[in-house]
């Protein structure tokens, strides 16, 4: 806690400077691809302590507020990091523009580093180089792994990779360097929350509060904004809660045990629910079904993966089903498709381990829930999907802190989330984190905390019961940090975020926080209606207790309390885990 403080308060002392002087407005037009929206440009310093170093562009898009009296702006980042604001919003604005009573202009931006804006974050400058990187290094493969991940063999085998490992990123890292440069340290999340307060500076004026609503990462750049800003919090929603502390705080590695430990809770319920609906709504639910059947079929589809791969079966890995369901877990929408795709799968890998001629198309999952632009070749696919992923490395690791880890560390950790926290999930390289220990760049500015700030306004922390990478305990453990700042929603049921889940009682939280800014006199739990198979949800909002609800750690800042405000009135998947392309996708 003395060293969060203490960055804390070297942050607070930069903050004094002089800040290095920015376009003071925004040209706004219609944008090209529908004019329903507004699109422009911001300007704003590279670094804020140091004009001389040049400027960033940022891309930026608007819709307008419906209602006829229009409450401000509020700022949107749907995750990642690296994920573009403006094809979020432009895909999002209807739902979220109901959900906030169309009383707000809605703008997201695309973050310094990210697709439209500038600089730009593109290791690879050659499809082909992108292409041949993704298919030698090891780390962007998979791991494949029978069962749970205690056959000696392949835990040797993983071992043995270690110091290829440390070569590839190494290589990669390299890349970045060569056609990146100097502009790696000058990305970061400090970065984005200092610019989303120069934009709201030109908008609504200085010193005004300003209102943000951040999906999974983008709850990261939430907690850095309220902490760092506390005075400027207006109307703050955190949906799909990253740990600020484990983002900035403590080794990038030790993330993965935490983002998947509500993982498997949220396959249960994939699970359970297709037994529920029946087969005419799920193909796994064969007559005699039960919840316990189709997660022991799931296991041994993977393990039937695994062997054919060993038989040498094109196609055929037991890592690009593990990340394919994982992936599916983020979108109950896609529930149906995923169990019709398994059943496929399984098919072709029994025609295939006797002997039969069969094409395994494991590739037609990548469709359950794209995460990147369609390529027309694996060229191409590759150079598109490694930049991506470069702009989620070299964002994470410019906040990452500087304490030393090896690849060894990484492999252990991977190992022991496998047998302690997710056996299905845990066989993967998951978390950028992972990397920082080679990618040495850092921002020049991080903020590192404290956590635990009295805010201007109180903010609405939301976390679904079972998300698969953004646990519950994550949000409780933001909430509890800021006390009488925050309000917890706890939602019941699955997927990434609320907005998967809308219900009448979500709706009304979300509603009445914008556009009154009231929230619930204490924590609230909500029931989630779901779309998936059919089967959804119900109405049963209940209070909740939010003590002793901690992720791994060794530095918690703040208490266990509730809040007492607001009133007794009484919610895009959009971030990615692994790297996909490369695994068979």
């Amino acid at each position: 806690m003395q060293a969060s403080i203490l960055l804390g308060l070297i942050f607070t002392a930069a903050n004094a400077l002089t800040i290095a002087p920015r376009q003071n407005a925004i040209s706004w037009a219609p944008c090209q691809e529908d004019a329903k929206f507004e699109c422009g440009k911001f300007e704003v310093p590279l670094d804020y302590a140091n004009s001389a170093v040049g400027t960033a562009k940022l891309s930026v898009v608007r819709y307008r507020a419906t209602a006829p009296s229009k409450l401000g702006t509020v700022f949107l980042n749907p995750g990642g990091p690296g994920e573009s604001g403006v094809e979020f919003l432009t895909r999002s604005a209807d739902t979220l523009s109901t959900l906030s009573h169309g009383a707000y202009d809605l703008l997201s931006w695309d973050p310094r580093g990210v697709k439209d804006s500038e600089p730009e974050i593109n290791c690879f400058d050659k499809a082909k180089d992108a292409f041949e990187f993704g298919q030698s290094f090891y780390g962007l493969k998979g791991i494949e792994a029978r069962g749970n991940f205690t056959n000696q063999a392949d835990i040797d085998f993983l071992i043995s990779q270690t110091d290829a490992i440390t070569a590839g990123i190494d290589a990669w890292y390299a890349k970045c360097e060569e056609n990146v440069g100097e502009n790696l340290k000058y990305i970061g999340t400090t970065a984005v929350v200092r610019d989303m307060v120069a934009m709201a500076d030109a908008l609504e004026g200085p010193d005004k509060p300003v209102n943000y609503w951040g999906f999974s990462y983008g709850t990261t750049i939430g907690s850095y904004f309220v902490n760092m800003f506390p005075n400027r919090v207006g109307r703050v929603v955190i949906d799909g809660v990253d740990s600020p502390e484990q983002w900035a705080n403590l080794p990038g590695y030790t993330r993965w045990s935490d983002m998947i430990s509500d993982a498997e809770l949220a396959l249960e319920g994939f699970a359970s629910l297709c037994v529920q609906a029946g087969q005419s709504n799920c193909a796994l639910a064969t007559p005699g079904a039960t919840t316990s059947s189709v997660l022991a079929f799931i296991r041994d589809l993977i393990d039937k993966a695994y062997d054919a791969g060993k038989a040498g079966v094109p196609e055929a890995q037991s890592a690009a089903l593990r990340a394919a369901i994982l992936q599916a877990l983020y979108t109950p929408s896609t529930w149906p498709d995923l169990a019709t795709k398994l059943v496929q799968q399984d098919k072709e890998l029994t025609q295939a381990l006797s002997g039969q001629n069969v094409t395994v198309s494991t590739r037609s999952l990548k469709n359950l829930h794209k995460r990147q632009e369609e390529a027309k070749d694996p060229e191409e696919e590759a150079f598109i999907g490694l930049n991506q992923q470069s702009r989620l490395s070299a964002i994470t690791c410019a906040d990452a802190v500087d304490t030393p880890f090896t690849t060894a560390d990484v492999i252990n950790e991977i190992l022991e989330t496998s047998r302690t926290v997710s056996p299905l999930f845990g066989p993967q390289f998951g978390n950028a984190g992972a990397y920082c220990h080679r990618w040495t760049s850092r921002a020049v500015e991080r903020f590192q905390g404290p956590w635990n700030h009295q805010l201007r306004n109180p903010i609405l922390v939301i976390g679904n019961k079972a998300d698969p990478v953004t646990p519950l305990a994550a949000a409780k453990w933001v909430r509890n940090g800021l006390g009488s700042s925050a309000v917890l929603m706890e939602v019941e049921g699955y997927g990434h975020t609320s907005m998967h889940l809308i219900s009448q009682c979500t709706s009304e939280v979300i509603g009445n926080y914008f556009v009154n800014g009231a929230l619930p006199t204490q924590d609230i739990r909500c029931e989630g209606t779901l779309n998936a198979f059919g089967v959804n949800g119900t109405i049963n909002p209940t209070t909740t207790d939010t003590t002793n609800n901690n992720i791994n750690s060794n530095n918690k800042s703040g208490a266990s309390r509730t809040s007492s405000i607001g009133s007794t009135f009484v919610s895009i998947t959009l971030s990615t885990i692994v790297f996909m392309v490369f695994l068979g996708f």
